[in-house]
């Protein structure tokens, strides 16, 4: 198990993953470049000069050469130890205006 920097109450959240009380999840708390010509690399920034890849193939677009924009593994990346089953879509109505909004709801279940 790695837990990194957890904080003070990292030695609880550790222990309950341990005895069955949470559920583990292997996502990352950072997201890890390609290159080392990514760096640095943020999760919820545009980098200055490397703009979103809208048009991969484009020839005048600021972007790498032989890279792509995106990290290898990007913040959040990774699996849950649980599975999870979701029930239809149901909407409240079939169309929406600025007076009438729509919910929107759906069951999800831990099967775990």
């Amino acid at each position: 198990m790695q837990a990194w920097q957890p904080g003070t109450e990292g030695g609880n959240a550790l222990a309950e993953i341990l005895w069955g009380q949470y559920n583990p999840s292997g996502r990352l708390s950072m997201s890890f470049p390609e290159t080392v010509g990514q760096v640095p690399i943020f999760y919820n920034v545009d980098n200055t000069g490397r703009p979103y890849e809208s048009a991969p193939e484009e020839k005048y677009v600021s972007k790498y050469l032989d890279v792509s924009n995106y990290a290898k593994y990007p913040f959040g990346f990774g699996l849950s130890y649980s599975h999870f089953s979701y029930q239809p879509i149901q909407l409240s109505a079939l169309t929406f205006t600025k007076e009438q909004p729509v919910t929107v709801s759906v069951l999800v279940r831990n099967n775990s």
